[in-house]
C-alpha cells in the first residue's frame, strides 16, 4: 500500500506540538510552585510522551493510512513527534529561562548546592562542582539538553508503543 508522507509529516507537528504544550504547561507549573524534582519531572516526560505518540501514532494508522501502520514507520512517527516537541522545547527552554524567568534557572542552581551540600562534599569539591552546574545550568545548554531529552525519550517510548500498535495488512484474517 503507497502512503502519503505528508500525512506522517503533519500528524508528527500535530502531535509534536500538543506534546511540546504539554510540556511547556508543566514546565511553567513546576517553575510557579518552584518545585524541582528531577523523578516527577523525568516521569511526567516520559508519561507525556508515550500519550502524545499512542494519539499520534493511532491517528495516523486509523485516519491516514487505512488502519494499517508498520513497525519501521510507527517508530519513525513517533520519533518525529518527539522531534518536533523538542525542537519546541528546545526554543521554549532558551527564552524561558534566558529571558523571562531567569530566577527559575537560580533556583535550580541553588537546589543543585543544597543537594550536594547534603551529600557532606568537602568545601573545595563544593566549589568545583558549582563551578560545573553553573556552566551547564545556562539557558543554551539546557535547550541542547531539552531537545535531546525530548527525541530520546520519545525514541524510547516509540520503541515499545509502535510494537504494540503496528498492523500490517497481511495481520487480518
Amino acid at each position: 500500500m503507497e502512503y502519503n508522507k505528508n500525512d506522517l509529516y503533519r500528524n508528527g507537528l500535530n502531535y509534536g506540538l500538543i506534546l511540546a504544550l504539554a510540556l511547556i504547561v508543566f514546565t511553567v507549573v513546576l517553575s510557579l510552585f518552584q518545585v524541582i524534582n528531577n523523578n516527577v519531572t523525568l516521569l511526567a516526560q516520559i508519561t507525556f510522551t508515550s500519550v502524545a505518540i499512542v494519539f499520534g501514532n493511532k491517528n495516523l494508522r486509523d485516519n491516514m493510512q487505512g488502519g494499517f501502520i508498520s513497525y519501521g514507520r510507527s517508530l519513525g512517527s513517533g520519533t518525529y513527534i518527539g522531534f518536533i516537541a523538542g525542537v519546541t522545547m528546545a526554543m521554549f527552554t532558551y527564552l524561558f529561562y534566558g529571558m523571562i524567568s531567569p530566577e527559575s534557572l537560580e533556583t535550580i542552581i541553588q537546589a543543585s548546592e543544597e543537594q550536594i551540600l547534603q551529600q557532606g562534599i568537602p568545601e573545595e569539591q563544593l566549589d568545583m562542582a558549582m563551578s560545573i552546574t553553573r556552566k551547564l545550568m545556562t539557558p543554551s545548554v539546557m535547550a541542547v539538553s531539552a531537545f535531546f531529552n525530548t527525541v530520546f525519550w520519545a525514541f524510547l517510548t516509540s520503541l515499545v508503543i509502535s510494537a504494540v500498535l503496528k498492523k500490517n495488512p497481511e495481520d487480518e484474517y
